[in-house]
């Protein structure tokens, strides 16, 4: 770093800054710093890095702000909207915090603050991170912004244009561990319900790992899955009747009890259990921790430089985990019985 300061005529901290992309350094300025480092062949050393990087950990004030970037209908909706959304940008803001960086939540959709206006206020508080909350099924489509100089890391599926890198729940695996947890227990004929619009947000992963169980897994019974027009599609109940499921897997399974739609005799697995208002069997997505997983992300790409709409966007996948296994009945069990 030294030399490459020298053939640029500047200190070693305007070569960091510039090297970072930083805008405090102006752009004709980082563009010779970095002809200089490339015709020096300069490359930053790992270990120095990561010597840093826990300097950094071990400080009490934070070194920088990351921005949590939220679009519903209202600046508090995505705390009303969902638990998990919460969930997420606690355990976003805990890693983050233990990384030396701040996490503030900003509104896209703030009433006469455009998108050129917002983003000089992220860069007037020195924010070049920026975490994409999940978007609501009803409104996917993001406000104009400029993304160039930012690192972005999106939540989720929802956010679709422009294709940013991801860190999601593992929705396939999900489904296929609540499966394989009925079909231990002895069920046959696995129902599916679904909200169409849920389903096509989350690119039909639930749908698609349902259906590829039923057709390789021998011996089961299979049934048609439905993907409603919403939770309280009155088709629910002659499904039910047609299908004669043994087991069903959902969402919001208490919203279907709430008005009289679910059979009380009806095994059910949630597909949201953690979210549950009272203990469920089912799927944990946990989004604490995937929050922490997409802090990480964004860290990594803020030093690693990599800013704007990536070309090639990659997608980090978080396993959930299977909880209150005891609350759901062992079939078996009760053939047992019984006989």
């Amino acid at each position: 770093m030294a030399e490459v300061a020298a053939a640029a005529r500047v200190c070693r901290a305007t070569v960091s800054l510039a090297l970072r992309d930083n805008p405090q350094i102006p752009e004709p300025t980082r563009r010779r710093i970095r002809q200089a480092a490339k015709k020096l062949g300069y490359t930053p050393n790992p270990l120095v890095s990561a010597l840093m990087a826990t300097r950094r950990r071990g400080r009490a004030r934070f070194q920088a702000t990351l921005g949590f970037l939220t679009g519903h209908g209202t600046r508090d909706g995505w705390r009303r909207a969902s638990g998990a959304y919460a969930a997420f940008f606690d355990g976003a803001r805990t890693r983050a915090r233990s990384l030396g960086y701040n996490l503030v939540d900003f509104w896209l959709r703030e009433p006469n603050i455009s998108g050129d206006r917002l983003k000089g206020i992220l860069r007037a508080r020195g924010i070049d991170g920026l975490l994409l909350a999940p978007l609501p099924i009803e409104n996917t489509v993001l406000p104009a912004f400029d993304w160039s100089g930012f690192s972005v890391i999106a939540a989720g599926y929802s956010v679709r244009e422009p294709e940013f890198h991801r860190i999601s729940h593992d929705y396939f695996h999900g489904m296929t561990m609540a499966l394989t947890h009925c079909r231990e227990k002895g069920y046959r004929r696995i129902g599916l319900f679904l909200d169409s619009r849920v389903s096509k947000v989350l690119s039909n992963l639930w749908h698609a790992a349902y259906l590829a169980e039923q057709r390789t897994t021998p011996g089961v019974e299979l049934i048609e899955p439905l993907l409603a027009t919403s939770w309280d599609d009155p088709a629910f109940g002659p499904w039910l009747r047609e299908q004669r499921p043994d087991a069903l897997i959902c969402l919001d399974p208490w919203l279907l009890e709430n008005i009289g739609r679910l059979p009380k005799r009806l095994p059910v697995v949630c597909l949201n259990a953690d979210e549950a208002p009272r203990p469920m069997p089912g799927i944990s997505r946990d989004f604490g921790i995937v929050g922490e997983a997409a802090a990480e992300r964004l860290v990594s790409l803020l030093h690693h430089n990599e800013r704007g709409v990536p070309l090639r966007p990659q997608t980090i996948l978080v396993e959930g985990v299977w909880i209150n296994d005891r609350l759901l009945k062992d079939k078996r069990k009760n053939a047992l019985t019984l006989a």
